[in-house]
């Protein structure tokens, strides 16, 4: 599946996003897709913007990657939103609350569409769910083996040297 996003219109979007971007666009554009490399190698992505003054990788013409993301920048992005949608050669997901111009228009291509409110709620739920198996599981000890640490490291320390454990 390719999922293709309007950039500019999903990090406005995000109070996260908008805040790194408005100190650190490139940075921002980064987290963005460090966030998208969780969905796997089956999703490839495309992020959309808007030819402009503030585009954080200027030396670059049409396109560069981050993380296995495409990022282009065009004079056009709802244009060349819709033209990637319409030239796709497997099903798409287009990501953009921009009714007019980018959601409707999409639907008469026959593509799946998600807002980016909707798709940021996708993502924080992805996030949390990693974030929960990398999270480390508590096992706490019982209570005579926190008694014997205790006991173990309020001694003084020439007394542990001579201490023989096993």
């Amino acid at each position: 599946m390719e999922i293709i996003i309007d950039g500019y219109n999903l990090i406005f979007k995000s109070k996260e996003l908008k805040s790194i971007y408005k100190k650190h666009p490139e940075k921002c554009i980064e987290h963005l897709c460090e966030l998208l490399s969780h969905f796997g190698k089956d999703v490839k992505f495309s992020i959309i913007f808007d030819e402009s003054t503030r585009r954080p990788y200027k030396e670059l013409k049409s396109y560069v990657t981050v993380n296995g993301i495409k990022i282009y920048y065009n004079e056009n992005a709802d244009e060349f939103i819709l033209e990637k949608a319409r030239n796709s050669k497997e099903r798409c997901l287009v990501v953009s609350s921009d009714i007019k111009d980018v959601y409707k228009p999409a639907k008469k291509l026959k593509c799946d569409r998600i807002s980016s409110e909707g798709f940021l709620e996708i993502l924080n739920k992805k996030r949390e769910k990693i974030i929960k198996r990398t999270e480390p599981k508590s096992h706490p000890l019982p209570k005579p083996e926190i008694r014997f640490w205790l006991r173990f490291f309020s001694r003084p320390p020439q007394k542990l040297a001579n201490i023989k454990l096993g």
